[in-house]
This record gives structure tokens, sequence and C-alpha cells, in this order.
């Protein structure tokens, strides 16, 4: 019986290889490598168009600019600069939030007065404020903080 059920099993394998489309015949891998290079000839071809070529540089001045950083030696201290920055704003974050959260959860009146203030900017973009903060705070290296530290609690120096 046993064996009866493992070829009936081993003939639904066969006959589901030749139902199979040619796309799912395809390795996954494969399908990454092709999306990569679609995405990659979509942007080369933005950054040929006249009209785009200012937002979108061309695929091979990129790719030459990262093999000149990695020469130099100053990606990964760039990616890791970036990285510290994100983390440090999202942890600033997560300390501010979290205790003013407990707060408005525990006592109505808090709630009242900060949950006007949270739904008014929460609709705003936060892509709206940099301009904001840049003129407020000026530009310096501390500014990931003073971004995040503004739109929690105000104005923030940190210098």
């Amino acid at each position: 019986m046993n064996q009866e059920r493992s070829s009936e099993r081993e003939g639904d394998g066969i006959m589901n290889n030749k139902n199979k489309s040619l796309a799912d015949k395809i390795p996954k891998r494969v399908w990454l490598l092709i999306s990569f290079a679609v995405a990659m000839l979509f942007w080369y071809i933005l950054s040929i168009i006249p009209s785009t070529s200012r937002a979108f540089q061309n695929v091979v001045v990129v790719c030459q600019s990262i093999k000149t950083m990695i020469d130099r030696g100053v990606l990964g201290t760039d990616i890791l600069s970036s990285l510290i920055s994100v983390v440090a704003g999202y942890v600033l974050g997560f300390v501010i939030a979290l205790p003013v959260a407990i707060l408005m959860a525990w006592y109505k009146p808090v709630r009242y007065i900060i949950e006007p203030w949270i739904q008014f900017i929460r609709n705003i973009p936060p892509l709206a404020y940099v301009p904001l903060i840049v003129i407020a705070a000026g530009y310096h290296d501390c500014m990931f903080l003073d971004n995040v530290h503004y739109n929690l609690s105000g104005c923030y120096q940190c210098r």
C-alpha cells in the first residue's frame, strides 16, 4: 500500500513538472538577477533622458564613484556614520516617546493635552519639516538628533 502511494506521489511530481510554466521552471535566483538587470536598465534609461538626468545620475558614474570610495577607504565609514545616525534617531525617539505614551495612557489630562498635537503633526509629511529644521537649527554634524528631537519635544541645539 505504501509503495502505491509513493509511486502515485512520484507520478504526480512528474506530471506537475510537465504542467509548470516556463516562469515556474526558472530558479528564484535567476529571477532576482533578471529583476536587478531590469532595474539597472531602467535607471540607465532615466539617466540619459534630459528631463530626468538631473535626478538620476548615470549608472556607470555611480559605480565608478563607489569604486573610488572603496579605494579611498571611506565607503565603510560613511555607511557606518549613516547607520549610527539612523539608530541614534530611533533610540532617541523611542526614549522620548515611550514615557509620553505611558503618561498618555495612565492620565487622561495628559492625553487630552498631547493628543491634539500628535494628530496635527502626524498629518504633515516628515519631509516637510526638514527645511524648517535646517533653518531653525542650522546645518551641523548632530543634525539628525535635532530633527528627531525637534519633532518630538521642541527646539534643541546639539553643539
